[in-house]
């Protein structure tokens, strides 16, 4: 009986060595050379695509960067340079988005993927993240930015003056703001869910839900216009199914958008948990209600 033999795909790791950076791939092979001062970046381990980072001058800040394979040829010499697009997550740990690569040409940058197609021309003043934010690359242009996503799809158009994420997660969108000083809100795929006329929008979502400001009063806001609990959620914390967390003078209660009060603002903390269950702090004690 003969056993088939299996394709074990290598993946590649960064190796550091009397003071020089190199590559090295999982089967122990030396794949570069330690030859780089700086740290080379493998944007993707499965990939052997490693980002090499050269003539480095300390006094004035400037560099250059290539990528190249593992046959030590240099990928992409269309470009000027070529940098892996890194971010950080609440703790500050250090992630690369996986596929994508941030190019230069004429000054200007543009997107490729590690394969060398282009994703995005190099046209825009600059290319940068939103910090913790997967997936979302500020693109700017002539002062105005907007976003494209990681296969170079423009998700918000160029031409706001300021943008955020609302949550931690991508797919919860964007608050834009525009030359005017007013805000709305642009859905991950692209969708405007609440337009530029707002005096303040806060960083809390929940099924199509948003907490606004207009006319100086704070309301949770639907896509249409429709909004409950105005004027009483300018301390908002949370919003989970119509069930808004609010914090007045660091005492929590809870509002329901159909009914108002849910439960009375009398806990020193309150957090989600799942359904319709919150674990709640009183007299320095834990329950659940």
């Amino acid at each position: 009986q003969t056993m088939a033999s299996k394709n074990i795909e290598l993946n590649y790791f960064t190796l550091f060595t009397n003071g020089n950076w190199g590559v090295i791939n999982s089967s122990g092979e030396t794949i570069v050379e330690p030859a780089y001062g700086e740290m080379i970046v493998i944007p993707n381990k499965a990939k052997p695509v490693f980002i090499c980072t050269y003539e480095v001058n300390y006094i004035d800040g400037t560099y250059k960067t290539k990528a190249i394979n593992d046959k030590n040829q240099q990928l992409f010499t269309a470009y000027e340079n070529v940098v892996a697009i890194q971010n950080y997550d609440k703790e500050n740990n250090l992630w690369f988005e996986e596929n994508t690569l941030k190019v230069q040409k004429d000054g200007k940058f543009g997107l490729i993927n590690l394969d060398g197609k282009e994703l995005l021309p190099c046209e825009y003043d600059s290319i940068s993240t939103l910090k913790g934010i997967k997936n979302s690359l500020v693109i700017k242009k002539e002062g105005k930015i907007g976003i494209a996503n990681a296969n170079g799809n423009i998700i918000v158009p160029v031409e706001y003056a300021e943008i955020n994420a609302v949550t931690s997660e991508y797919k919860d969108g964007y608050i834009v703001k525009n030359a005017e000083g007013k805000y709305g809100v642009i859905k991950s795929d692209g969708n405007i869910a609440l337009e530029c006329k707002y005096d303040g929008i806060k960083n809390i979502t929940n099924n199509n839900m948003y907490i606004a400001k207009l006319q100086n009063t704070w309301s949770v806001t639907l896509e249409d216009g429709t909004t409950f609990l105005s004027g009483k959620v300018e301390n908002a914390v949370s919003m989970e199914s119509g069930n808004v967390i609010v914090n007045n003078s660091n005492n929590f209660g809870i509002l329901n958008i159909e009914t108002g009060e849910k439960i009375p603002a009398e806990y020193q903390s309150l957090s989600y948990m799942f359904d319709d269950k919150y674990i709640a702090k009183k007299n320095d004690k834990y329950g659940i209600i």
